[in-house]
């Protein structure tokens, strides 16, 4: 797995760019966009998304980096691999959580 970083550009891109590429790029909501936003802005950058190959991960940013190009924003990505703790961890929770009842949660 792979987690794709937004990287904080010192104020040259607009967070409300960073939402925008968030929602249509990453799939996330406005909320969610606007909570990228501010922990890239406050952290200097922040998980935009996390895919199972570099493949994928490497098409997302291609996207992003193409809107910002468009815009003219040096909006930058990196990609960061996920721990294997962490992957196996997040496999584990996804496999219970298929398994588990849906009514157990109320």
């Amino acid at each position: 797995m792979i987690n794709v970083v937004v990287v904080n550009d010192r104020a040259a891109t607009p967070m409300e760019f960073v939402v925008s590429v968030s929602q249509d790029v990453f799939g996330h909501t406005e909320e969610m966009g606007k909570r990228v936003a501010l922990f890239a802005y406050l952290n200097g950058d922040a998980i935009c998304g996390v895919c199972r190959n570099r493949v994928e991960a490497q098409a997302l940013v291609s996207r992003a980096v193409a809107l910002s190009k468009e815009h003219d924003y040096p909006l930058d990505f990196k990609l960061v691999p996920v721990p294997l703790w962490q992957s196996i961890a997040a496999r584990l929770f996804h496999t219970v959580m298929k398994l588990a009842p849906s009514n157990s949660w109320a």
